[in-house]
């Protein structure tokens, strides 16, 4: 046998020697291989119209409102179930993105989002609350017309008994919302229907993956 043909068989060899030691390396710690990864479950999103706090039934519409004068008022969402089931399995850790976009011509004194595994305790006894928050208005011109929307993102880290109501085995959780407003403080404002305030909550949490 040539040199050339010695060292490669020699080459060969070691290579092998190597892929079974690998083996016998794995049999004797046959642990998994684990990394994180990060779960977004959409909790909550919803447009809510100008039209919701004046008690108007074409709130979204386009339909152009007269200028109006706001007083304190406020509004209180239906509960809704929400599919959680994502988020079941070894959570280290969580937190809540909370993302508004208003671009109603009022602020919010108060805006809080109410959580629990029974629908009939949400508002009575809630399980998890997110808030109070306080949302500014959006921007206006000299004349009371919104040009500007205003954007207000929070995140919010979550305890460990919250987190124990979002990965509850049954998946389910239901949500119901809040938002208290001043109104326009005595100022009259030219509102339009699509004027909105649109917020979207995320559960953000991070699991182990094997």
């Amino acid at each position: 046998m040539s040199p050339a043909s010695v060292k490669k068989a020699g080459l060969i060899a070691a290579t092998v020697s190597l892929m079974f030691t690998g083996i016998q390396c794995s049999l004797q710690n046959p642990v998994a291989p684990s990394w994180e990864a990060d779960i977004n479950v959409p909790l909550l999103t919803s447009n809510t119209y100008i039209g919701d706090f004046l008690g108007l039934k074409n709130s979204g519409s386009k339909d152009p409102f007269v200028p109006v004068i706001l007083g304190a008022t406020s509004i209180t969402g239906q509960v809704r179930e929400v599919d959680v089931s994502a988020l079941s399995g070894m959570v280290s850790n969580g937190a809540v993105n909370y993302d508004l976009e208003n671009r109603l011509a009022i602020g919010l004194d108060t805006a809080v989002i109410y959580i629990s595994r029974d629908p009939a305790t949400v508002y009575q006894a809630p399980e998890v609350v997110i808030g109070p928050l306080r949302i500014e208005a959006a921007e206006v011109d000299a004349n009371g017309n919104v040009i500007q929307s205003r954007t207000t993102k929070i995140n919010m880290t979550l305890t460990e008994k919250e987190m124990a109501v979002l990965t509850d085995e049954s998946g389910t959780v239901y949500v119901g919302y809040y938002l208290v407003t001043s109104g326009t403080n005595g100022l009259s404002v030219n509102i339009q229907p699509t004027d909105y305030l649109k917020t979207a909550v995320l559960i953000s949490v991070r699991t182990k993956v094997n």
